[in-house]
């Protein structure tokens, strides 16, 4: 079998680092989502109306994304590699590449709940000199969510299908090639490691380019949506 090429990835090096600095990451941040939960429901002001809701379903994704990211799935990326390692507790009962597409599927709803709160905030004050509103602006209003959807999902199919389907082979051919390459990590053998495109075609850039792009996109629909909200507040006051 051939030797893995000797890695000088910081993560390789000193992995214990890595390891220890994610979990006290966790073991930090873990207060902060019981307690955003009660705030939101206990302490939010009742004329928050929708946006309360909206927020909570935001705070509900987040939960579940962190849960998932820091002891269900728990992904170890050695960037700027495509190989990861699934280290969570599911991974003794799911198959890898199952659990690394469906922590794929959590990443994108949590996503969509931030859209989801970003547009209620907007209509809520495009909306605040109206008592009704017409089934016309109505109908748009759910255009809209729907849109936020798909800003988020678009990139979803082409992140799924890029895993190859017999990862034994993929990381042979990874082992095989790239006798060179110093950022693969050392547990590329490991059952749990998953190769996330594939290594003899364009498909890793392919990936990598609509991924970025959705978060770009996602990120110019934020901002606009901040604009929008600033140039609402600017010219009620004049």
């Amino acid at each position: 079998m051939t030797a893995l090429p000797v890695s000088r990835s910081i993560w390789n090096e000193n992995p214990v680092g890595y390891f220890v600095f994610k979990r006290a990451y966790s073991v930090i941040i873990t207060p902060l989502y019981p307690l955003a939960h009660y705030c939101v429901l206990r302490k939010s002001p009742k004329n928050f109306e929708s946006l309360k809701w909206f927020l909570y379903f935001h705070v509900f994704c987040t939960t579940i994304e962190w849960f998932c990211a820091f002891f269900l799935i728990d992904l170890y990326d050695f960037e700027p590699s495509i190989v990861l390692r699934i280290d969570g507790v599911l991974k003794y009962f799911i198959n890898p590449v199952l659990l690394y597409r469906m922590f794929s599927v959590v990443e994108d709803v949590s996503a969509i709940s931030a859209l989801f709160l970003f547009c209620n905030r907007l209509l809520i004050i495009v909306n605040m000199s109206r008592r009704h509103k017409s089934l016309l602006r109505k109908f748009i209003e759910l255009c809209l969510y729907f849109l936020a959807i798909f800003f988020c999902i678009w990139s979803l199919p082409f992140t799924l299908s890029s895993v190859p389907d017999d990862q034994n082979n993929a990381k042979q051919i990874i082992m095989l090639t790239f006798q060179t390459e110093i950022f693969y990590p050392d547990c590329l053998l490991d059952p749990t490691s998953v190769v996330v495109s594939d290594p003899v075609n364009i498909s890793e850039n392919l990936t990598a380019e609509i991924e970025i792009a959705s978060w770009l996109i996602i990120g110019l629909a934020i901002v606009i949506q901040e604009l929008g909200r600033f140039g609402e507040k600017v010219s009620s006051r004049l």
